[in-house]
């Protein structure tokens, strides 16, 4: 695997959504483990730490708000929660608990490699604030597109 700019856990208990984005984020470069339910993630945090996590609200044993809570109140990791559930209350709820980035579409996916990049550029002391150079460009691509 290459030298990845940060490390990455993913937490979605749906097999082939989980194992879809992992091989996404291995071809961007990113350095990845997944985990399909909460013991997992509590299992995988014991284990090392990661960068960034992404997480899944809808888990079979635990609310990936719960999780988020937790790695606010006991990490320095990024949260990013990428899910379905995409009403308002949800949203408010996954910021609350501590959510960096909450995504409620996977289509969305550029925007999650960008946020990925950024928060492991931002970690590493690459860059002291926003970005620099083309990766700023990069990151335009971002907006939201009409009927995307």
């Amino acid at each position: 695997m290459t030298d990845s700019p940060c490390n990455i856990l993913l937490v979605e208990d749906d097999t082939d959504l989980r194992e879809s984005i992992l091989r996404y984020l291995a071809l961007a470069g990113l350095q990845a483990k997944g985990a399909a339910s909460a013991k997992e993630f509590y299992l995988r945090l014991d284990q090392a730490s990661f960068d960034v996590v992404i997480l899944d609200i809808g888990l079979p044993d635990q609310s990936g708000f719960v999780l988020a809570d937790y790695l606010r109140q006991n990490t320095g990791s990024g949260i990013i929660i990428l899910t379905a559930h995409s009403a308002i209350q949800e949203k408010v709820q996954g910021y609350e608990a501590g959510a960096d980035l909450y995504l409620d579409d996977i289509r969305h996916s550029l925007c999650l490699m960008c946020h990925i990049l950024n928060n492991s550029l931002i970690c590493q002391g690459v860059v002291d604030y926003g970005l620099s150079g083309n990766f700023g460009s990069f990151l335009g691509a971002c907006s939201p597109v009409a009927g995307a």
